[in-house]
C-alpha cells in the first residue's frame, strides 16, 4: 500500500474518516460546486481520497440526490502516526504574502501554522474577524494538501496578540521553540550561523519544533528579549536580508531535513 495513483486527482474529503470501503461520504455544498463547475469533473470519474487523518483511499464521484458525494474504496496506504510536530509560527504579513505563507508551510512540511500579531505586524485583524481568516487560509491550505498530497492534515490557528501568544509558550521543560532572527553579524560567517542553526534545531527535534518568523519590519528588541525570555532561541540562515516567504520556505525546508534525517 505504498504506490500512488498520481494520474488522479487528490481530493481532501474530512468526511471521510473512518469511512470503510464501499461507503458513500457526501461532500460539502461548495467543494461540490467548485469540483463540477470549476473542475469540470464528471460523475463516476474516478479519484484518490486524502482523509487527512493518515489514509489514502480509492474513490468515484457520485450524484446522491441534489448532492455530490465520493463512494469510498480499498486503502492505498496508510500513515499510523502523525508527522513529528514542525509548527511554523509567522507574525502577520500582508494579506497576499500571508497567503502564500501557509500555501508553501503546507508543501513544506508545517503541521500547524499560528499567526500572531507583533508591533510591527503589516496586518492586525479587527476583532471579530478572526473566523473570516481562518476559513480562508484554512481552505487555501486544504488545496496544498491536495497538490501536495499529504495524508495529515495541516491546522492553522486564528491569529492571536503578541501578549497572550508569548503567555500560551510559557511551558515547563527543555526548549523546543526556535526563532529566526533577521539580525547581521558581520564577526561571524555563514557556515557558522548555518552550522549553529542545525545545532539548535537539532537539538529541539525530539519534543517538535516551533519555529516563528517576523514580520517584513523584523522584531522589535523588546519582542526578541520577550522571546528568550519564554524559552525561544535565536537561529539565522545567513548573513542575506531574506523576504518573509523565502525566510518561510528555507527555514522549513531545514527543519523538516534536521527532522527526518538526524
Amino acid at each position: 500500500m505504498t504506490a500512488r495513483h498520481v494520474a488522479l486527482r487528490h481530493l481532501l474529503v474530512t468526511e471521510a474518516v473512518g469511512a470503510a470501503p464501499g461507503a458513500l461520504v457526501r461532500l460539502d455544498p461548495d467543494k461540490a460546486k467548485h469540483l463540477r463547475k470549476v473542475l469540470r469533473m464528471e460523475w463516476d470519474e474516478r479519484v484518490n481520497v486524502l482523509d487527512g487523518a493518515g489514509r489514502l483511499l480509492e474513490g468515484t464521484l457520485e450524484k446522491a440526490g441534489d448532492l455530490a458525494a465520493v463512494r469510498v474504496g480499498a486503502l492505498l496506504e496508510q500513515s499510523a502516526a502523525r508527522p513529528s510536530e514542525l509548527e511554523l509560527v509567522v507574525a502577520l504579513p500582508k494579506n497576499a504574502t500571508m497567503d502564500w505563507v501557509v500555501e508553501k508551510a503546507v508543501e513544506c512540511g508545517a503541521t500547524r501554522v499560528t499567526p500572531v500579531v507583533s508591533s510591527r505586524s503589516v496586518v492586525k485583524p479587527p476583532g471579530g474577524d478572526e473566523t473570516k481568516y481562518v476559513r480562508r487560509w484554512q481552505a487555501i491550505m486544504d488545496e496544498a494538501i491536495e497538490q501536495s498530497e499529504r495524508l495529515w492534515r495541516p491546522l492553522v490557528s486564528a491569529p492571536a496578540p503578541w501578549p497572550e501568544y508569548l503567555r500560551s509558550t510559557r511551558l515547563p521543560g527543555p526548549a523546543s521553540f526556535v526563532f529566526l532572527s533577521e539580525l547581521r553579524s558581520a564577526k561571524r560567517s555563514e557556515q557558522e550561523l548555518l552550522t549553529e542553526c542545525w545545532k539548535k534545531l537539532h537539538g529541539a527535534r525530539s519534543s517538535g519544533i516551533r519555529l516563528m518568523i517576523g514580520p517584513e519590519g523584523g522584531f522589535s528588541d523588546a519582542e526578541r528579549e520577550e522571546l528568550v525570555a519564554s524559552g525561544f532561541q535565536s537561529v539565522s540562515l545567513g548573513n542575506s536580508v531574506l523576504r518573509v516567504e523565502t525566510a518561510v520556505v528555507a527555514a522549513l525546508t531545514l527543519a523538516r531535513i534536521v527532522v527526518s534525517v538526524s
